[in-house]
């Protein structure tokens, strides 16, 4: 279609990992700045999915806090905190207090329990899936 001043602009538009929709590009954010401040790399999950994932997790660490046993592993790989950290296993650049992450079922919101960061990431590649981690 085309205007008396031209042709019509069409924002790009991305669809959403998580709910699917397909949303102009303001609506993501960037997961990767340069050294220069430069936004490099885009979300593939809108802000509104981030936005309602992460009110899910502050609820959830509201009704099931923080282990506060030191001798407290992680069901999946069965480490630590103390052993984690001196495998060299965590990264510890965006400032987090502890190695572990709070694991929920994505679909029922159910708690499943803390689990280490490197589980949690693992999880994310097996599709949510302990056993098959484990495995």
């Amino acid at each position: 279609m085309s205007f008396a001043w031209g042709e019509k602009f069409e924002p790009e538009t991305k669809k959403c990992i998580k709910c699917g929709e397909f949303k102009t590009l303001d609506n993501y954010g960037y997961r990767s700045h340069g050294r220069d401040g430069t936004k490099t790399e885009q979300r593939n999950d809108c802000k509104s999915c981030i936005r309602e994932q992460s009110t899910e997790a502050k609820k959830l660490k509201l009704s099931h806090p923080y282990p506060d046993d030191s001798d407290y592993k992680c069901p999946i790989c069965k480490y630590t905190e103390a052993e984690i950290k001196a495998s060299g296993a965590f990264h510890n650049k965006q400032g987090k207090k502890t190695v572990f992450r709070i694991d929920h079922d994505h679909v029922t919101k159910e708690f499943r329990g803390w689990i280490c960061d490197y589980c949690n990431n693992g999880l994310s590649r097996f599709k949510d899936s302990p056993e098959i981690l484990k495995n």
